[in-house]
């Protein structure tokens, strides 16, 4: 609108940022568009299935406190339960045993790259 406003029909490309265009490849999956390829893998049928779950059990909690600390402490052990399943899945596929290690020990750890 702005552009449209101040009469500005072209922009130089080195202003337009490479996720505004509609040909870029997203790594997520949970938001659609008209203009996605129509893919129905295993991970979208399951987000999807769950969504709708979430969905119903977060209305029915938000009727009251007490439901919605018992939903809370559902999640929480879902969570950790899920981690776990995991960690043990991971372990399983790698046949390496988790360490408990401390920040001090990790020297591989990298600062974020530095945008201009």
């Amino acid at each position: 609108m702005v552009l449209c406003h101040e009469q500005v029909d072209r922009v130089c490309s080195r202003y337009i940022l490479s996720r505004w265009s509609k040909t870029v490849k997203r790594n997520h999956t949970s938001i659609r568009s008209s203009y996605d390829e129509p893919i129905l893998d295993e991970r979208r049928v399951l987000y999807k299935g769950l969504l709708s779950h979430g969905i119903e059990m977060s209305e029915f909690g938000c009727e009251s406190k007490g439901l919605a600390a018992i939903l809370h402490r559902a999640y929480d052990k879902a969570y950790e339960e899920m981690v776990d399943f995991k960690a043990k899945e991971k372990e399983v596929q790698t046949g390496v045993t988790h360490h408990e290690g401390s920040l001090d020990e990790m020297d591989d750890l990298q600062s974020p790259t530095h945008v201009r």
